[in-house]
């Protein structure tokens, strides 16, 4: 044999393959595998990215989440109502504001103060229910989208915007009423 020839694989001193171009080819494609592999699972993840890109996360948290049946909160079950039709409930109301600002709602919003937005522990979300003021009468809609109050003494949180409306400065009695039929209108206000 001359040496112009490379052996590629000898077993029992019996060249496979010999001839000078392969063994340059052969070690070009195994030096590549390992990027065809990199960018093939490259490739996979960005399939898989492209489901939740920031556009689509952000459409997604616009869109109310559909509620549990229940959650549990300091060791106490709430369970959600199937309907809010015929709700009405009298009982404490506080408002919440300044540091949950910004933050997210239980269903997936940002709450806002200035929305007329509430939170409930267990009407469904995007009910709209009307809150009255028992000490002066006065009367807003809001829509739930968010969850709480976690104490017994409170059946609702009102977002700052509606707790202005109603001329609450503190805790205030309340009737919260479910509102019957549903205004397209309205809920796209209130959603601004």
């Amino acid at each position: 044999m001359t040496s112009t020839y490379f052996h590629v694989f000898d077993f029992l001193n019996q060249p496979v393959i010999r001839h000078r171009a392969i063994i340059p080819n052969l070690q070009r494609v195994l030096i590549l595998i390992p990027f065809i592999l990199i960018f093939a699972c490259g490739s996979a993840s960005k399939d898989r990215g492209q489901a939740i890109r920031p556009a689509t996360v952000e459409k997604a948290a616009s869109q109310p989440k559909v509620s549990k049946v229940s959650y549990v909160v300091r060791g106490k079950r709430y369970h959600i109502l199937a309907s809010a039709r015929g709700y009405d409930e009298t009982g404490l109301a506080t408002w919440y504001g300044g540091k949950f600002h910004g933050r997210k709602t239980a269903n997936g919003e940002k709450f806002n103060t200035r929305k007329l937005t509430a939170a409930h522990k267990t009407l469904p979300f995007n009910t709209m229910v009307e809150v009255t003021n028992l000490s002066n009468n006065r009367t807003v809609i809001v829509r739930i989208n968010d969850r709480g109050p976690f104490s017994d003494k409170h059946v609702i949180d009102l977002s700052r915007a509606a707790a202005d409306a109603i001329g609450m400065t503190h805790v205030t009695k309340v009737r919260v009423t479910a509102v019957e039929k549903e205004n397209p209108a309205l809920i796209t206000a209130l959603k601004q």
